[in-house]
């Protein structure tokens, strides 16, 4: 059983949550996210057979939740894409990479805009598919003729 003083203080509690009114949403306003600035299908025109363009919520140590660009090979190689300044999508970009799951995310550069960073992954990817062809063709053909 409750006792009668902890009964009185949750009803004065209640009564106070019921007398309050909630604040109002008259002040938010919608901003544009990097997801909303980029043309997904245009930027995947440009990568690599096998490449995908996402747009995905993520959080980074010690930061809050973010949208991000994220970039995805068919092997797990991942290039992510996150604004410095989340108001700001098509100011200064951080890109990160990730090799596999198992490994650490590292920033490879900050970009001066979005523009260069999505050049920048571009060219990542790019690269990343002339490297595995190279290596490729180096061992030779797995076929014994």
């Amino acid at each position: 059983m409750i006792g009668l003083g902890i009964r009185r203080r949750l009803r004065s509690v209640v009564a106070w949550v019921r007398r309050s009114t909630p604040p109002s949403l008259d002040s938010v306003s919608a901003s544009p996210t990097i997801g909303d600035v980029v043309d997904h299908e245009a930027v995947e025109r440009r990568l690599p057979e096998g490449w995908r363009v996402a747009r995905e919520i993520v959080q980074f140590r010690g930061e809050s939740l973010a949208e991000v660009l994220r970039f995805t090979d068919r092997e797990g190689f991942r290039i992510t894409l996150k604004p410095v300044d989340m108001l700001e999508p098509t100011g200064p970009v951080e890109l990160y990479t990730l090799a596999s799951p198992f490994d650490a995310r590292q920033c490879r550069e900050t970009a001066d805009s979005l523009a260069a960073a999505l050049d920048s992954a571009v060219e990542i990817a790019a690269a990343r598919r002339t490297n595995r062809s190279a290596v490729r063709s180096a061992w030779g053909s797995p076929v014994d003729r």
